[in-house]
């Protein structure tokens, strides 16, 4: 095939993606719209009562963060209201969604540590709750250990899937915008945003500061197994529950959640999202499983941190699910009663 016949087929499949779907597609998108940006406010509002109570400020750094992606956002509108091309749309709204909610959920997992500071950590009834369940976390590090040294290409695997959070959601985007599965790519980061909220709530209310800090893990324990935490985050969360940490820097921003895993959360929600494609299900269940199975070790967390944010993920994706279609049909309904919605295609 010449490489003028793949170009030109390459022209017809995005204008094929950038055709205009009809009106109904339209108000069921700008209504899953409206359903994602639901959260913010109650966020932003949260987080600067939290941070101005616990004397916190937001770095030059923190700023730039929270606006940068607003000027993804006039892409995202005038080719959402002005001229409707779901391909453009899309991809813009999720790149300026996903960074400005990132930084505005980061922000948040550190008010709702900075807010239970009062509250005694709880690593040792997650350590009993592991010991009722016959999972010993040091013995699954020795195991892990060893199985490092013996195949050290499966452990690199298991390593690698742990920190693919990242290149996951490029993927998911990349393949849930060409399919035009807009529906889905909504109610994927709304869970996201909602099972952030409720763990983040929840590590605050029932703090825990990782396996690592409890046992006393060294690395000599495992010297064949390059382990991705460790205590990376002890030091800013000692700072929040103490009362010593000033300014919040999202570029030095810190996962600081043990209970429950989100890394668990976002292995449910990866798992969901890809199951309606065929070539990317099983791949995706792969990598996911296996992050499931290195985040113990990799991400200093009782196994039950991981079975609790495996249980968020579900139903985070019911309520998300729920929510977009509520607000999708309230929108709809609106929508209808203002008459049609003038968008030029």
């Amino acid at each position: 095939m010449s490489g003028g016949t793949i170009m030109s087929r390459l022209r017809e499949s995005l204008r094929h993606l950038s055709d205009d779907p009809g009106e109904a597609a339209r108000r069921d998108y700008v209504g899953g719209l409206v359903a994602l940006w639901l959260p913010a406010p109650f966020i932003i509002g949260f987080n600067a009562v939290a941070f101005g109570g616990a004397g916190i400020s937001y770095g030059v750094a923190g700023e730039a963060a929270i606006t940068f992606p607003m000027y993804f956002l006039p892409i995202a509108l005038m080719y959402t209201f002005h001229r409707f091309n779901p391909l453009v749309s899309a991809s813009a709204h999720s790149l300026a969604y996903l960074m400005f909610m990132s930084g505005l959920l980061y922000a948040y997992t550190y008010a709702t540590t900075a807010l239970g500071a009062g509250i005694p950590l709880r690593d040792g009834l997650l350590h009993r709750a592991d010991a009722l369940m016959g999972f010993d976390w040091l013995a699954w590090l020795e195991t892990a250990n060893r199985l490092a040294g013996e195949m050290p290409l499966l452990s690199s695997a298991a390593a690698w899937a742990y920190g693919s959070m990242a290149a996951q959601v490029f993927v998911v985007t990349v393949a849930l915008v060409a399919t035009r599965s807009h529906a889905r790519i909504q109610t994927l980061w709304l869970a996201y945003v909602l099972s952030l909220v409720a763990v983040g709530a929840i590590a605050g209310a029932f703090p825990a500061v990782g396996t690592y800090e409890f046992y006393g893990v060294v690395d000599s324990l495992h010297p064949n197994l390059d382990l991705v935490v460790r205590s990376h985050h002890v030091e800013h969360y000692t700072a929040l529950r103490g009362g010593g940490f000033q300014t919040f820097m999202p570029d030095e921003a810190l996962g600081i959640i043990t209970f429950p895993s989100f890394h668990s959360t976002s292995a449910v929600l990866f798992t969901w999202a890809f199951w309606s494609m065929s070539l990317l299900r099983w791949p995706a269940v792969a990598v996911n499983a296996l992050m499931l199975i290195a985040t113990p070790f990799h991400g200093s967390h009782f196994l039950s941190d991981v079975i609790a944010g495996a249980v968020v993920g579900v139903l985070s994706i019911w309520v998300a699910h729920a929510m977009r279609r509520s607000v999708v049909s309230g929108v709809s309904a609106l929508m209808h009663r203002m008459g049609k919605w003038e968008m030029q295609a």
